[in-house]
């Protein structure tokens, strides 16, 4: 495995060689002169589209910093429902395509454009974040609902793992059986290690659901044998149900924050569990006011807004999530000093009584 020194954990590493940092006191800068460079070219780039060109009109894209991206105005998941308008490439450059119908909705759904060089961004990430938890040799078993899909989460984290000597699998099985376990009088079932790591699996990290988690919990109350570790994604993860877990089996269970707008990947936890770190040279975030849209500082919980930094074939400018969060910029227990995402409270839900947080529906399709 890469040495990740001088540098906290190998993300940071990552990082640093890619902004052309030689120490962890130059990362912060370097880091932030390399995205604003980014974001002027991407800026520009997602002019070509006919979206973004009406919306960029008049607008200086060679920010001096990035504050001064909050001048530029926001784009939202309705506006995804008319992706042509928003795709930055030929259709033939277009390698994954992503129908997302939003919860509730019987409109037309949102519709997410990736090439080739955006899912290999992702994969990247894939096969650095996962280090904080699989080792070569171990298989990580894929249980994500949808994962399977060509060129879908188990098949970008497989590129990414199986040259570093990790096995990727899936099990639609075992997974169909956490989330009914997950469910309040689902069925529950007796597992023992085979069903878990797999026949051949000498150690197994499990990717799945905080629903699947909450089914696994209900299936293997005291032991967990075989299982190195844990990573939750695509949903809102419960500290309580993530507590008791580690107690139960006395093993990492970790977070990774991504949606299908982030193209999978975002942000991951590190063993250090102060706050999750993100894919920095490519997601922007902004933490804002949910009713104003103004920008607030770190520490202050609001609306999680993303700009993508490379995204080659359909850029988001100021996406709003709808992700109630809060952003950190203090150094992390780990010793990056990069900032973080702290912590994902729920989703924002605008009602007659004003903003409200509530958490995601449980279970269901990878957003």
């Amino acid at each position: 495995m890469p040495d990740s020194a001088p540098f906290a954990h190998d993300l940071d590493a990552w990082l640093a060689r890619q902004c052309g940092a030689r120490t962890t006191q130059e990362l912060c800068a370097r880091l932030a002169q390399r995205r604003r460079e980014l974001l002027t070219a991407q800026l520009r780039h997602a002019a070509r589209s006919r979206f973004h060109a009406r919306r960029l009109s008049g607008q200086d894209v060679a920010l001096s910093s990035l504050d001064d991206l909050s001048r530029l105005p926001f784009t939202t998941a309705d506006d995804l429902r008319r992706w042509e308008d928003m795709l930055c490439v030929s259709l033939s450059e277009v390698e994954r395509m992503v129908t997302v119908q939003t919860s509730g909705s019987t409109g037309t759904p949102k519709r997410l454009a990736f090439s080739l060089r955006d899912l290999a961004r992702t994969r990247d990430f894939f096969a650095v974040g996962m280090r904080f938890l699989i080792r070569p040799g171990q298989t990580l078993r894929v249980l994500l609902p949808g994962a399977h899909r060509p060129q879908g989460i188990a098949d970008l984290l497989r590129q990414g793992l199986e040259p570093q000597g990790m096995t990727v699998a899936t099990d639609e099985r075992l997974a169909a059986v956490l989330l009914e376990a997950g469910d309040e009088g689902g069925q529950v079932l007796p597992l023992r290690r085979d069903d878990i790591c797999g026949l051949d699996a000498a150690a197994c990290v499990l990717l799945l659901l905080p629903q699947q988690l909450r089914g696994l919990l209900r299936c293997c109350p005291s032991a967990l044998p075989g299982v190195s570790g844990i990573l939750c994604a695509a949903d809102w993860l419960d500290h309580d149900l993530r507590t008791a877990a580690r107690q139960a089996w006395g093993i990492p269970v970790l977070e990774h924050y991504g949606s299908t707008e982030s193209a999978f990947a975002g942000a991951v936890e590190c063993p250090a569990c102060d706050g999750l770190h993100w894919q920095a040279l490519d997601l922007l975030p902004e933490v804002v006011d949910p009713l104003s849209g103004e920008p607030l500082p770190p520490g202050q919980p609001g609306e999680l807004v993303l700009t993508t930094l490379q995204r080659e074939a359909l850029p988001l400018i100021r996406y709003r999530t709808g992700d109630m969060a809060v952003l950190a910029e203090t150094p992390c227990a780990c010793g990056s000093p990069l900032p973080r995402l702290q912590r994902v409270l729920g989703r924002i839900v605008h009602g007659p009584n004003g903003v409200e947080v509530t958490h995601p529906r449980k279970g269901g399709p990878v957003r």
